[in-house]
């Protein structure tokens, strides 16, 4: 309580009652109060566990099942016309094989429209990835507004975007990620592990590319006892999504996204909408 006369309190207080989290200057924070550990957060936070944040994806998988199912629904029909395109324009069903007289090897006689080229191949890879990239964006983007309480629909799920740095990042970890397989498959895994939270980042936080990857790479670090948990868990329900003929794909991959969202902000003792 202040005395007559002098300066009020003019600072801001959080919608929840919370003191906005300080850190020390010129250190980004990212809704942790400094000093108070990870995973630890605000009066009234639920603490993070596996089974929660999966239990809290399934709801909001359910309660939300039109606009997501459609979301999910358009990633795999647009990454399947992609491919049956690819596979029109190489040649399809129309290739053809010969042996060579010369050296007896068989070769390839597709008389498609680009015959099967590195070029044509190239170009739709990099559409299809294109395509995953927006969509799966927008899935973020729609779980995001989910753990804040907001009503998702296909158009609020694509907006405020800056696809620009989501490239951006998204092409930098596409890179790290070969290099790191390529250099006996591990480190692949630890970027992938790393760098799970950085499309939250630049989409929740307004972060650019690179600061959004050092931002998840500082995030999961600090919890990587628990997120490594967590990131098994992810793997095997895609993996079982998988299996299920590629249908249970249409549930995992949104359940998942979703319960990554809660981890997201749980860890950061940010409070989540019931």
């Amino acid at each position: 309580m202040s005395n007559y006369g002098d300066t009020p309190d003019e600072t801001p207080q959080d919608p929840y009652g919370q003191q906005p989290p300080q850190g020390p200057p010129g250190e980004p924070n990212y809704g942790q109060p400094y000093g108070q550990p990870y995973g630890q957060g605000p009066a009234g936070t639920a603490p993070f566990s596996v089974g929660a944040a999966f239990g809290y994806g399934w709801s909001k998988f359910k309660a939300n099942l039109g606009p997501i199912l459609i979301v999910a629904v358009v990633l795999f029909a647009v990454v399947a016309v992609i491919q049956i395109l690819q596979y029109a324009v190489s040649g399809g069903s129309n290739t053809a094989f010969e042996v060579d007289p010369n050296t007896g090897q068989l070769e390839s006689t597709s008389p498609g429209m680009l015959g099967g080229s590195i070029i044509a191949s190239l170009f739709f890879g990099a559409l299809s990835f294109l395509a995953q990239l927006v969509i799966e964006s927008g899935i973020v983007k729609g779980s995001l507004d989910l753990t804040r309480g907001r009503a998702i629909s296909l158009g609020t799920m694509f907006s405020g975007i800056d696809f620009v740095q989501v490239l951006i990042a998204s092409l930098i970890l596409a890179v790290a990620t070969i290099i790191g397989i390529v250099l006996c498959v591990l480190p692949g895994l630890a970027v992938l592990f790393l760098t799970s939270f950085t499309l939250y980042f630049i989409i929740d936080k307004g972060m650019p590319a690179i600061e959004a990857i050092k931002a998840s790479v500082s995030f999961t670090m600090a919890n990587a006892g628990t997120l490594i948990v967590f990131f098994l868990a992810c793997i095997a329900a895609y993996i079982v999504g998988a299996l299920l003929c590629g249908v249970g794909l249409l549930v995992a991959v949104p359940v998942v996204v979703i319960a990554q969202a809660y981890a997201y902000r749980t860890l950061q003792g940010e409070q989540v909408a019931a």
